[in-house]
């Protein structure tokens, strides 16, 4: 119980419904090659309405300037 407490997130704008986080492969290309990373966003369990909050925001700029980072090394 508590691990999905833990998955839940904000109530859909759209029905009021609960909400889990999702993960998407994002791409960026930098110094000529792909780098790809992986973005969160909240997903409606109820009408499928998906978004992105300020926490989800930060979160995935972290993860793309990581990947950048990782790409600038390997380069």
């Amino acid at each position: 119980m508590a691990d999905e407490a833990r998955s839940q997130g904000p109530r859909c704008a759209r029905c009021s419904g609960p909400s889990v986080r999702e993960a998407r492969t994002r791409e960026l290309t930098g110094s000529g090659q792909k780098v790809f990373y992986l973005a969160y966003l909240w997903s409606c369990s109820i009408c499928g309405n998906k978004w992105v909050d300020d926490g989800l925001e930060r979160l995935n700029a972290g993860a793309a300037q990581g990947a950048r980072a990782l790409a600038q090394r390997a380069s």
